[in-house]
C-alpha cells in the first residue's frame, strides 16, 4: 500500500483547505497531533480508505497547528474526523474507532447516509488489516480527554499534570517538580499541561498538550 503521505492530503492552513474544498468530492478530514499514537493508527486505516474509496477526498490537519481551522469545526480531541459534502459537515467521529470510520467513509463515498449505512465486508477486512499495523491503539475509546490521559498514565513512567510546560512552569510547585524530575537522569519524563476552557460542544473539555524526553 502507498504511504500516508501519498494518499492522504496534508493541509497546512485555512487557505490550503480552501482550495482543497473547491474540487467538489466529499472529504474526510482528519484532525490528528504528533503526540498522539492512536491518530497513527487512524492514518494508516484512513490511507487504505483513500486508496479504496476513489470518490471522496481524504485530508488531514494537525490540530494544534491549524488552530483556527480546529475551532472552525468545534474540534476538542484527537484523532477526530470530519465528513464534508458540498462543504457542509454532514457527520463527525470522534476517538480512534476503524470500523466507524470505514463505515462512515464508505457511505460518505456512495452518497447515502453517513450516520447509517456500514462498510462492505472488504473494506472492513482491509481497514482492520490495517489498523494491526498502524500502531499503539492507546486510547481508543472516545472519551475526549478521559482517553488521552488514560494513554498518558498507561505509556509513560511519570507524567506531571501542570500549568505552562516543563520549559516555562506557570507556578512554584510546578517549577520545583520539573527541577527535581530533571535531576532524575535515569528517569524519562512525560509532561503534560491540562488546560481546562469552555466546552465548544455542549460541556466542559480539556485540551492537553504532550511532549517527552530523556
Amino acid at each position: 500500500m502507498a504511504t500516508v503521505e501519498a494518499l492522504v492530503r496534508d493541509i497546512a492552513s485555512p487557505q490550503d483547505l480552501q482550495v482543497a474544498l473547491a474540487d467538489g468530492k466529499p472529504v474526510v478530514l482528519h484532525f490528528w497531533a504528533t503526540w498522539c499514537e492512536p491518530c497513527k493508527q487512524m492514518d494508516a486505516v484512513l490511507a487504505q480508505l483513500a486508496a479504496d474509496l476513489l470518490g471522496i477526498a481524504c485530508m488531514r490537519l494537525e490540530a494544534e497547528a491549524v488552530d483556527d481551522v480546529t475551532i472552525q469545526y468545534g474540534v476538542t480531541t484527537v484523532p477526530y474526523f470530519i465528513f464534508l459534502r458540498g462543504g457542509e459537515v454532514v457527520d463527525r467521529l470522534e476517538g480512534a474507532d476503524p470500523p466507524a470510520l470505514t463505515a462512515k467513509a464508505t457511505a460518505l463515498a456512495r452518497g447515502g447516509s453517513v450516520a447509517t449505512s456500514s462498510g462492505t465486508a472488504a473494506a472492513s477486512a482491509k481497514v482492520a488489516a490495517a489498523a494491526a499495523g498502524g500502531g499503539d491503539s492507546g486510547a481508543t475509546d472516545s472519551g475526549g480527554v478521559f482517553g488521552r490521559i488514560k494513554y498518558l498514565l498507561s505509556t509513560w513512567p511519570v507524567v506531571v499534570f501542570m500549568k505552562g510546560s516543563s520549559d516555562a512552569p506557570r507556578c512554584g510547585f510546578s517549577g520545583r517538580v520539573v527541577e527535581a524530575l530533571n535531576k532524575l537522569a535515569v528517569c524519562r519524563v512525560a509532561s503534560a499541561s491540562l488546560h481546562v476552557q469552555p466546552g465548544r460542544m455542549g460541556g466542559p473539555s480539556a485540551v492537553v498538550h504532550f511532549h517527552s524526553g530523556d
